[in-house]
């Protein structure tokens, strides 16, 4: 009968740290790939784990920087050797689980040690916690607490932590490892008896209570910094990427608009290719006939559907759009007018008008053969603003649904929309999205300004 409250404390203690177990598991799991099977085997090796060493302390004393090194190493090659993802991707996660599960550890074990400690003080009992069902109603609430936390971070994906390649995220880890050194050290001489005092001769409740405090304010900072240099660290790359992206589409559309320059010389030619055509059709040179028109069409792109906007790299790129969009079978409606006065820049109505048809035709490619497939744009100047529409068929029937992708790279869903936002917000502009009768309909109104 003595056992079974001991075998009840222990199952107990067990269970809410496998639930702090699984959170791990699920932080990893959005950054990391790892199968089903070991995903189980990292959960069983990290019960293992954690029973072997209470065995262990049960029966020997062990230094606090010894079994800090011990339970870390452990841990790092489980997350090492059982999750897949780059080397340097896998350091970088590793030492910010790591710092993020000693420091939760730390924080919230010290508020619950003080508020234990405080109920000691006021119903007049000694002011230490008490080993048995005391301690491990403490060490649950602390494991609950740090599964809580850790649960809600993986609903928060990081950039930066998506594209991570080279040498750069293991250096990137550094400030984790200092800060986990400190902690060790601090731990180090916890362990043998060292506490912040309170000063002057209060008694062994205020010295513990100033102890955990300061743990408890540098467990806190610790903290903030991380989340302060993770938000410097995410920030900093997306605009790297957006700036990236921008010039990129530039440099294309650049391109784009050289191609329909020489279409257009093509076109102011034509006095000369006609002659040349009419020479051919008196010596009834049928063949050669033939291809000289093949070589016209195919290099001037000519067709009566083309847009006409005024803005070069504009024409070029509704031109190319179209082209790509009825080699997929795709029926194109443009009405494009964008008068003198429109002073929204060149480069940005490109890569609004891009992002857009991207999408659009992106969405019509998903429907079957035989269904509608549509892209209609429509643009105009509506008082002192600049309107587009356009609209396009599409499978969904929520706009809920928008939110997901099926995309080979889901990690670059989400960047042609927040180009899009971008470039509203510029023009202090609206954006609006809809979906009615399987036609998906987006609206941006741009305010008729230079862009800041």
């Amino acid at each position: 009968m003595k056992l079974l409250p001991i075998v009840c404390r222990q199952l107990l203690f067990f269970m809410c740290y496998m639930w702090e177990t699984v959170a791990v598991l699920k932080f990893c799991r959005g950054y990391m790939e790892i199968s089903a099977v070991r995903s189980k085997m990292f959960l069983m090796f990290c019960l293992v784990g954690r029973i072997a060493a209470e065995a262990v302390l049960s029966c020997h004393s062990i230094p606090f920087l010894v079994y800090s090194l011990m339970q870390n190493g452990f841990f790092a090659v489980l997350v090492l050797s059982l999750f897949q993802a780059k080397t340097g991707k896998k350091v970088f996660i590793l030492f910010l689980l790591i710092a993020a599960r000693r420091f939760l550890w730390e924080f919230f074990g010290s508020v619950f040690s003080c508020f234990l400690l405080f109920i000691h003080h006021i119903m007049g009992g000694e002011p230490v916690i008490q080993a048995g069902w005391e301690e491990c109603i403490l060490n649950c609430l602390v494991y609950m607490a740090e599964a809580a936390v850790i649960y809600m971070i993986s609903g928060h994906r990081m950039s930066f932590l998506q594209e991570f390649s080279g040498k750069w995220p293991a250096v990137l880890a550094a400030p984790f490892i200092v800060l986990m050194i400190i902690s060790d050290i601090l731990g180090q001489a916890a362990s043998k008896g060292i506490l912040l005092r309170s000063g002057g001769d209060w008694g062994i409740y205020y010295d513990q209570l100033f102890s955990h405090a300061g743990e408890c304010l540098f467990s806190l900072l610790s903290m903030l910094g991380i989340g302060f240099y993770l938000i410097g660290l995410d920030r900093i790359f997306l605009e790297i990427r957006e700036k990236e992206r921008y010039f990129a589409g530039v440099s294309a559309y650049k391109a784009m608009e050289g191609q329909y320059c020489q279409m257009e010389r093509l076109r102011h030619d034509l006095k000369n290719h006609l002659i040349g055509l009419e020479g051919l059709l008196k010596d009834r040179e049928w063949d050669k006939m033939e291809k000289y028109l093949q070589k016209m069409i195919q290099e001037g792109g000519v067709s009566a559907s083309e847009a006409a906007t005024g803005r070069r790299a504009l024409d070029a790129l509704l031109f190319y759009k179209r082209e790509f969009a009825e080699r997929k079978n795709i029926v194109w409606e443009c009405d494009v007018q964008i008068p003198k006065e429109c002073l929204v820049d060149e480069f940005d109505l490109c890569i609004l008008f891009g992002n857009i048809l991207d999408n659009a035709i992106e969405a019509c490619e998903k429907l079957e053969q035989e269904k509608a497939r549509f892209v209609h744009i429509e643009s105009r100047m509506v008082k002192k603003c600049f309107l587009l529409e356009v609209k396009n068929s599409t499978g969904l029937q929520d706009i809920c649904e928008t939110s997901h992708t099926s995309k080979e790279n889901p990690e670059g869903h989400g960047l042609g929309m927040q180009n899009i936002k971008n470039i509203v917000c510029r023009y202090n502009g609206m954006l609006n999205m809809d979906i009615q009768e399987n036609v998906f309909v987006l609206s941006v109104l741009l305010c008729n300004q230079e862009a800041p």
